[in-house]
């Protein structure tokens, strides 16, 4: 502390030339500035394009979620559909032709499956398999005939036959393989864990479907192959970033495709992810397991990366996920490139205005230099001469003057003070700005059914008091659904959901919303009733689509609203309820997203003003039970 102190005395010692002075807080300024507005701009630029990023890294593990999604559910709906012909008889497991021409067919509609293929408890087995130039053969192991044999026939890519081959049959029993076993154990459609095909030795995991007579006797199992390096023959047509890995794993850390993989010799088994030549991978796979963080940034030997990952919902019981790592450079590695540019330019600006600030400091430093010389003379009490100095500015030339003025005074004997007031207010502060951004929203419009009428047969007094209580009950329920209320408009309400904070569900909120006013109205009608007012009987539109949302007005005065296409529909479509007799109306983009839980009712086309096409309406009647 004492230490401290005398450091401070020292400091304050110190005499500093006013050139000195101005250049220092010069350089500060415009180094300080520089380095926040260079931060700010990099840390501004940075969370914008790790913010892209991330979104980009979810949409691409979505659409290879997609794929998998779409092969799988293709793959359940034909062994759903197969298995109902030979259960129907209509596809005869016996007819060679038929059998091989439906499972190529079948075969031919996929992206990433390798074989489609029937075994039945004899032993008997067909199958459409793609070989490794994308043509599709087709095999048949007849056993249930006296001379059992092997059929293939092979096709080029056009599907035209090249190759019909007959031999003894081989030792390829579909009975002993793991899909059949796992069909006829669980009884029902299986994914089985991942092993070894036969006779082609590849990775790869397989949907097994039992198919039973109507004894409930088994007859057969439909098989869907994935082979695993046609995964990552996919995953190689993926455009990430220069470093960024895609990828498909197994909670237990094996995987099951990475770029690359389809280029290597076939597998017999799965690698595991700690294994990979590039160790930040397995490190993010086990930050994954340890925090259950779908998205998340790490730093792995003083590098920064990102990581997404994303479970497969139809292969959940078989772990499967798909991971995909990026190093953080990858994406902000120009920023930074920019960011070293713009700090050069500073330098060279900075030096550049020392160069000018100092040239200009001068101009005031020397006639300030002849002033102190002419005050000094004045202490001396020496007045000769006048004491103006010759400057172009004009604190300078005013100081001159008020020495000169002086310098007449004293040699007058009269008294002269000359006095100077400059106040300067700074005020500082962030405003609001106007602008806004496109949002998907829910727009709600309410409306007092005529209430023109009402308005003209009623007192003012009660008639506000009315619809004071009226608006209250209507904007609690918006609020207590999480809504946003924009504007009261006479007797009619305007509220969204969706902004400014994003929410789940907003339509089933809005249509909450809407029924539970009804509910209140009721009860308040009631009241009124007793009271000797008039009822008040309410249409409501609900839509949802894009608006723009945010801060509409002047400079003067700021307003929080949506406006667009998707808020006319729902005012237009409040003032539709008139023509169908109903109470609340809804578009068709709501109906598809809350028909799971209310009971709605579909009123038709209905042409809408200032709408180009027509758009078809439900009236929402309640919630389902």
């Amino acid at each position: 502390m004492k230490y401290l102190k005398k450091m401070i005395e020292l400091i304050n010692r110190i005499i500093v030339t006013l050139k000195f002075s101005i250049l220092s807080i010069f350089i500060s300024l415009f180094v300080l500035t520089s380095a926040v507005l260079i931060s700010i701009d990099y840390k501004s630029s940075s969370d914008h394009i790790i913010y892209s990023a991330n979104q980009s890294m979810q949409d691409i593990t979505k659409s290879l979620n997609q794929l998998f999604v779409s092969e799988i559910t293709l793959a359940q709906r034909d062994a759903e559909v197969t298995a109902s012909l030979i259960l129907g008889q209509v596809l005869n497991t016996e007819d060679i032709n038929e059998m091989i021409q439906y499972f190529y067919t079948l075969a031919a509609g996929f992206n990433i499956v390798q074989s489609v293929y029937w075994g039945d408890i004899n032993g008997n087995y067909v199958s459409a398999e793609y070989e490794d130039d994308n043509s599709i053969s087709s095999y048949y192991y007849h056993r249930s005939l006296p001379n059992p044999y092997e059929l293939k026939i092979g096709r080029d890519v056009s599907g035209k036959i090249i190759e019909y081959k007959k031999s003894k049959l081989s030792h390829y029993d579909p009975r002993e393989r793991p899909w059949f076993r796992a069909a006829a154990e669980n009884k029902k459609p299986t994914w089985t864990d991942v092993y070894l095909y036969q006779p082609m030795e590849h990775l790869g995991i397989t949907l097994a479907t039992p198919v039973y007579e109507k004894n409930t006797k088994l007859k057969g199992v439909l098989g869907v192959d994935i082979r695993l390096d046609w995964i990552s023959w996919y995953i190689d047509g993926l455009t990430i970033s220069p470093n960024g890995i895609i990828f498909v794993v197994q909670k237990n850390g094996k995987l099951i495709a990475y770029p690359g993989l389809s280029k290597l010799p076939k597998q017999t088994q799965l690698e595991d992810i700690h294994e990979m030549s590039s160790p930040w991978i397995s490190h993010s796979f086990d930050l994954y397991k340890k925090t259950g963080n779908s998205s998340f940034s790490f730093i792995y030997k003083d590098k920064i990366y990102l990581a997404t990952y994303r479970q497969i919902p139809m292969l959940k019981y078989q772990g499967w996920l798909i991971g995909l790592v990026v190093p953080e450079n990858d994406f902000v590695g120009e920023l930074n490139k920019a960011r070293m540019k713009n700090i050069i330019i500073s330098l060279f600006i900075l030096l550049l205005g020392i160069f000018l600030v100092s040239g200009f400091v001068n101009n005031i430093v020397k006639p300030i230099k002849l002033l102190i010389k002419e005050t000094n003379k004045i202490k001396n009490f020496d007045l000769a001469g006048d004491g103006r100095i010759a400057t172009r500015i004009k604190e300078v030339l005013l100081l001159s003057d008020a020495i000169y003025t002086m310098k007449v005074g004293l040699r007058a004997f009269k008294r002269y003070v000359p006095s100077e007031l400059v106040k300067q207010l700074i005020k500082k502060g962030e405003h609001a700005r106007l602008g806004g951004s496109k949002k998907t929203i829910v727009a709600f419009f309410s409306d007092i059914q005529d209430f023109t009428t009402i308005s003209h047969q009623s007192d003012p007094a009660p008639l506000v008091s009315q619809l004071n209580e009226y608006f209250d009950a209507l904007t609690r329920v918006i609020l207590r659904e999480r809504g946003t209320v924009d504007k009261y408009i006479g007797d009619s309400i305007m509220a969204f959901w969706g902004a400014p904070d994003n929410i789940e569900s907003p339509c089933h909120h809005a249509a909450n919303a809407a029924l539970q006013f009804m509910d209140k109205l009721s009860g308040l009608n009631k009241k009124w009733k007793d009271e000797g007012k008039s009822p008040f009987y309410t249409r409501i539109g609900i839509h949802i689509g894009e608006a723009i949302v945010g801060n509409v007005g002047s400079s003067e005065r700021i307003n929080y609203t949506a406006v667009g296409d998707s808020i006319n529909i729902a005012s237009r479509l409040e003032g539709m309820n008139k023509k169908f007799n109903t109470s609340i109306l809804v578009s068709e983009a709501v109906y598809a997203m809350i028909k799971d839980k209310f009971v709605l009712q579909e009123m038709g086309y209905v042409s809408l003003k200032g709408i180009i096409e027509e758009i078809r309406v439900y009236a929402l009647i309640s919630r389902k039970l």
